[in-house]
């Protein structure tokens, strides 16, 4: 696993925190099968073989349905700043930026609650809202 201190936002995490991170990794990904971890890197080759080079920014303001974007402020696989030039392509597109969080944000605290917010704006009945 690389060394990800150098990257991440400072006090966003401890030094000491990452580094428990990092071994608690390294621990799990020990306890499992080579042939598991293959497969999986394998697919996560495909995945991103499957969009490498394309680019939809042009399309997007094809979107006509609501549009909440959102991504963690800490994150390091898609910055913040392309989250806005993405959204300023959706007409009326709504950001929603989680403080401190990462990639995979919906661990982070207000990630569910930000989704769930935009729901029930715009689909009050779908979301339980009444």
């Amino acid at each position: 696993m690389p060394d990800l201190q150098g990257r991440i936002k400072p006090n966003s995490v401890s030094a000491a925190g990452m580094q428990a991170f990092q071994q608690e990794a390294m621990k799990k990904m020990q306890a499992v099968p080579r042939a598991d971890l293959v497969r999986y890197h394998v697919g996560e080759l495909n995945n991103y073989s499957a969009y490498a080079g394309v680019d939809l920014t042009p399309r997007l303001h094809e979107l006509r349905m609501p549009t909440l974007v959102v991504n963690g402020a800490d994150g390091l696989l898609v910055p913040t700043g392309g989250v806005y030039h993405s959204a300023s392509h959706i007409p009326n597109a709504e950001i929603k930026i989680i403080p401190e969080a990462g990639h995979g944000l919906m661990g982070w605290p207000g990630a569910t609650e930000a989704i769930t917010a935009f729901l029930a704006k715009v689909a009050p009945v779908a979301a339980g809202v009444r």
